[in-house]
């Protein structure tokens, strides 16, 4: 369970929308949805730069925040998007205590309960990931993590009121 105490000790794994709503777009300044978790994955990546919050990852999580802007740069045609998509993995990469790899046993746990429609394939990588690596805590927008037994979603807009100061 996230600690009462401001700054966050357990380790916490950090989801891709955490990163991606932290570099925002000019589509987040016409939702105000948007504009406020943009401002609270800001907050959130500040205090991971002030170790104030203890963030692991996966390689999965670069790499689809690679993918998404890759996407995103071919949409719009705006080869810039794919830099930016770098940019935040290279930053992301100095923020984080640890960055798992994918192991063969977690890519085969993962595989076994893939099925297509129901569960994200990355999704459950990461949940594997985490419990290779007894972490119980996913801060994340996503909510379909709230499915997975044993794991707790930890919102980006509960975790930035918490790092507040009073």
């Amino acid at each position: 369970m996230l600690s009462e105490e401001p700054e966050h000790r357990a380790p916490l794994f950090i989801d891709t929308n955490v990163f991606v709503y932290a570099a925002g777009s000019l589509e987040d300044e016409k939702d105000p949805q948007l504009r406020a978790l943009k401002a609270a994955a800001k907050a959130i990546i500040l205090a991971l730069g002030e170790e104030r919050l203890h963030g692991v990852t996966s390689l999965v999580v670069f790499q689809e925040i690679v993918y998404l802007f890759e996407r995103w740069a071919r949409e719009r045609k705006d080869r810039k998007l794919v830099q930016t998509g770098k940019k935040i993995v290279s930053e992301a990469l100095t923020l984080m205590d640890e960055v798992y790899s994918p192991s063969r046993l977690e890519f085969t746990k993962a595989l076994a309960t893939y099925e297509p429609g129901k569960r994200d394939f990355n999704d459950l990588l990461i949940v594997e990931a985490m419990r290779s690596h007894s972490i119980q805590e996913i801060l994340t927008a996503d909510r379909d993590y709230e499915q997975f037994a044993g794991i707790m979603r930890v919102d980006p807009f509960e975790l930035e009121a918490r790092l507040r100061p009073n």
